[in-house]
């Protein structure tokens, strides 16, 4: 197994997360629940794991969702250097790992 080049020990004590609804992501997933938002709009790998940019791809993978990624079939570029795929998670998928970064993390 290798180790992430971040600590449990240095994360829980170099990162604060603040949510009004007391939780973290309580809010986001109220307000999302709330309009009935199905998928994200921004793209895979913006996420919260400190570790790994792919991390919720592998999880969706490992975990047999990988059709809850969802590929764009068109999007506007601001840098024709980037090409895709690009892809975004369900707001499901995006939730459940989400919910696996707080326990693996130790900060719920």
């Amino acid at each position: 197994e290798i180790s992430p080049p971040l600590s449990l020990k240095t994360v829980i004590e170099s990162v604060q997360v603040v949510d009004a609804g007391g939780d973290w992501l309580a809010s986001w997933k109220k307000n999302f629940n709330g309009i009935g938002i199905t998928q994200l709009r921004s793209l895979m790998n913006a996420h919260s794991d400190p570790y790994d940019h792919r991390s919720l791809e592998y999880f969706a993978e490992l975990r047999g969702r990988g059709d809850e990624l969802v590929t764009l079939k068109d999007l506007t570029q601001r840098d024709n250097m980037f090409r895709g795929p690009y892809q975004v998670p369900s707001t499901s998928v995006f939730h459940d790992f989400h919910d696996k970064l707080i326990e693996s993390y130790g900060i719920k």
